[in-house]
Parts: structure tokens; C-alpha cells; sequence
């Protein structure tokens, strides 16, 4: 009886320290604007040079300011003749760079070297800690599980001190 109470208590300890950990994560699945329909979303597109391929990211907070963070759904269609057809099954990945330094790849969170997106949307959220500029970049690599010759689009992302508008995104091209 004694080693069931000690082996009870010993789970529930391990289960709060889990639990203590997974307080951010958790924080941010509950603030995640996706998840609820009476947020204003802000969108941007941008397509591939050759403009066979559409990008549509969806950001939130519309007045993000420096240090909280700003959630992304970033959403793939193929452009072919404008006629946008959701892209299934992608090897993608989203890369924000500062300076020219990469300060953030969604692939690396997960330890592999590119993102697969089965529907052809993904979310992401990043905290710009800093003003000024980052380029932020979608890249494409793979097509219903057939490699392509990488692709990119970018987006300007503006972070200022600005109490108005504090977060700008345009696209690069």
C-alpha cells in the first residue's frame, strides 16, 4: 500500500511539473486569434517571381507592438491562369531574417529541414523583440511529395515604436 501511495504521489508531482511547463505553450494555444471568429485579421499576398504560386498570410494583432506576439496562418495556392487552387502536401517553410541574419525558421522548431503542410495552410507566431526591419520569406520546396526547385516569396515586415501602427507587412516584390 505503501509503494501505490508513493508511486501516486511521485506521478502527480511529475504531472504538475509537466503541466508548469506547458503554461506558456498552453497560453498561447488560448490567444492563438485563430481559434476564435470575432478577431480582425489583417492579410497580405505575394506571389512567386514567375507568379505561379500565390502566398496569403493572415496576421494578428492588428496593432502588434515589440515584444508580444504576433500569430501568423500562412495559406498556399497554386496561381496557375489566376485561377488559385489550394496547393496540398507542401515541404515549405517560414524564415524571418533581421539584418540579413535568420532569426527565425519554423522548420528548426521542429528539428527538421523543411515544414510539410498537408492542406497547404500553416500556422506560426513569432515575438519581434526589436524596431525596425525584417524580411520574412516563405519558401516552397516540394509539391504532392515531388520535389520543385525552391521558391520563394518575400514580405516586408516593419516593427516600430509607433503607438498607431506598430506593425507593417508588405509584400517584397
Amino acid at each position: 500500500m505503501k509503494l501505490l501511495n508513493y508511486c501516486s504521489i511521485l506521478f502527480l508531482l511529475q504531472l504538475i511539473i509537466i503541466l508548469g511547463q506547458c503554461h506558456v505553450g498552453l497560453s498561447l494555444i488560448a490567444n492563438n486569434p485563430f481559434a476564435t471568429s470575432n478577431v480582425n485579421l489583417k492579410n497580405i499576398k505575394g506571389t512567386t517571381p514567375d507568379g505561379k504560386y500565390l502566398v496569403e498570410i493572415q496576421y494578428s494583432p492588428e496593432q502588434a507592438s515589440k515584444g508580444k506576439v504576433t500569430f501568423l496562418r500562412i495559406d498556399l495556392f497554386d496561381n496557375t491562369m489566376n485561377n488559385q487552387t489550394r496547393l496540398r502536401h507542401v515541404d515549405c517553410d517560414l524564415i524571418i531574417e533581421k539584418d540579413r541574419s535568420e532569426v527565425f525558421k519554423l522548420s528548426s522548431k521542429y528539428g527538421e529541414s523543411l515544414y510539410h503542410s498537408i492542406s497547404g495552410t500553416f500556422l506560426a507566431s513569432y515575438q519581434f523583440n526589436e524596431t525596425g526591419v525584417y524580411i520574412m520569406s516563405v519558401e516552397l520546396s516540394g509539391i504532392n511529395f515531388v520535389p520543385i526547385v525552391p521558391v520563394f516569396v518575400s514580405f516586408i515586415v516593419s516593427i516600430t515604436d509607433n503607438e498607431t501602427e506598430n506593425l507593417s507587412i508588405s509584400s517584397a516584390s
